[in-house]
């Protein structure tokens, strides 16, 4: 069986894990509610177009191209959750092949490259989620691929154009693209020839002009910022580098991968590939280590999920390994255990019910919430995740303020101007208001919420004035608590 697939054409088998690759991010996805990081895409989608932009730089903190093409695509197909993140979906499988063909120039086996691809469980959850992840690893993948033919001399201006619209959509897809962007534009350095660095360098600056506005856009949104909910402790480096590029916080999946990659780097130097292993290891250490380094000496960035687009150089040089002439069949082993657990790993992903169900919290509310109730919220973003997942019989009360509070006074621990921290005055206001209207229980849903009170003000309250009755439901992130006013 093993002589009739060599002999195959390289498109069928490819064809095959595309459509492999298709099934696993789609199934049962269309179960699946928006989460909030997928409501906050949608909120900003369903605007004005000058709206969007306002908002994305009084909220956001990455720029706003795209938020452009989701509502570009939801203009023409609709703002269902399918629809949202149809172009999340797209740029995963498209991974696929680009790792094939990248795989293909550093003469490794283009085939196990693409099976990672298809079966790396980072880049099934991105593709399962309306956010700019699956697109960015697709753009870092494209400019790698482009890098790879320009470090080996045959190039044309086409493959200098594919890296510089590759890295400016890197630069304006995130606001840590421009990381991507710099271990790339090293890596291709230190492998060209001093005869191109003036090429090199007029690229690269044409790039840098296009990317000032996207800086202009940072710089403001960065006024707006709050102090964010990211944290960075040392002891978690490992297991989150091994989340970011595996999928799962396994340390001997971790292990593995290191040891594989070292003997990929090792016999990419015996094959003398010397440039190809310094443009793929630039492009796989340099973009985390920069996050650990802005991390410690700025402000915590370090976060998993930034790390999928440096899993696409780190698939070929895995598949490297392969042909070490001394553990090669070590290799094949070990590379396959890890495939393996990638695919499991993944299944595991599409076939666990996702921890955020608004729908059930939704569906609970309706059912248990009286007349004489009130429903509560905090923090104050949450009515919009419940909303988009259906439709709530009684209005919610955001505390402390409406969804965006941009003009409340007080911290913003979620990172973003629009979501305030809780505070006495708010929850005062909320049982005054309850007290007028002759409520007799009141309804809280919360998320993260040591978070936004971190002094425990919403519970000191309350407990002044009202009974825990117990009919408590977790929901995932989400808890739902009834208090009974005396």
């Amino acid at each position: 069986m093993l002589k009739t697939l060599r002999t195959l054409p390289p498109a069928i088998p490819l064809a095959l894990l595309m459509i492999m690759a298709t099934a696993l991010r789609l199934w049962r996805l269309e179960t699946w509610p928006l989460t909030a990081d997928e409501g906050w895409t949608r909120w900003m989608t369903d605007m004005h177009w000058d709206a969007m932009v306002a908002n994305v730089l009084a909220y956001e903190t990455h720029p706003p191209f795209y938020y452009s093409v989701i509502k570009l695509w939801s203009e023409m197909f609709g703002h269902s959750a399918m629809s949202l993140r149809a172009p999340s979906i797209i740029a995963s499988v498209l991974l696929v092949p680009v790792s094939f063909g990248a795989a293909r120039v550093v003469r490794v086996n283009p085939l196990v490259v693409a099976s990672l691809a298809a079966l790396s469980p980072p880049l099934v959850m991105a593709a399962r989620d309306a956010r700019p992840y699956a697109l960015l690893a697709l753009a870092f993948g494209c400019a790698l691929w482009a890098v790879l033919r320009i470090s080996r001399g045959q190039v044309t201006w086409r493959h200098w154009l594919g890296y510089a619209v590759a890295i400016e959509a890197l630069m304006w897809l995130h606001a840590l693209g421009v990381l991507f962007a710099g271990a790339l534009g090293l890596g291709l350095l230190l492998a060209l020839p001093r005869a191109r660095w003036r090429l090199y360098v007029a690229v690269h600056l044409l790039v840098g002009v296009a990317w000032l506005p996207c800086l202009y856009i940072l710089l403001v949104e960065h006024q707006h910022r709050g102090q964010g909910w990211l944290t960075f402790s040392w002891a978690r480096v490992l297991p989150e580098l091994t989340s970011g590029f595996l999928g799962a916080q396994i340390l001997a999946l971790g292990a593995l991968a290191m040891v594989l990659a070292m003997l990929g780097s090792a016999a990419a130097i015996a094959r003398e590939q010397h440039k190809a292993i310094v443009i793929l290891l630039c492009a796989t250490v340099v973009p985390p280590l920069l996050e650990i380094m802005l991390s410690v000496f700025v402000t915590p960035v370090f976060n998993p999920r930034y790390m999928l687009a440096s899993a696409v150089p780190l698939w070929l040089v895995l598949t490297a390994s392969i042909a070490h002439k001394t553990y090669g069949w070590i290799a094949r082993w070990a590379l396959g255990s890890l495939a393996v657990g990638m695919l499991v790993i993944s299944v595991r992903v599409v076939t666990t019910a996702p921890d955020e169900r608004w729908d059930a919290v939704a569906a609970f509310l309706n059912e248990h919430v009286a007349n004489d109730d009130d429903i509560w919220s905090a923090p104050n973003d949450l009515p919009m995740y419940i909303g988009y997942a259906a439709a709530l019989r009684a209005p919610v009360l955001a505390l402390p303020a409406p969804f965006p509070a941009a003009n409340y006074p007080g911290a913003r621990p979620a990172g973003t101007n629009a979501v305030p921290a809780i505070d006495a005055r708010s929850v005062q206001r909320a049982i005054a208001g309850a007290r007028a209207r002759h409520r007799h229980g009141v309804w809280i849903v919360t998320s993260n919420l040591p978070l936004f009170d971190p002094a425990g003000t919403l519970y000191a309250q309350l407990a002044a004035v009202a009974v825990h009755q117990g009919r408590d439901q977790d929901f995932g992130p989400a808890k739902i608590e009834h208090w009974e006013l005396k």
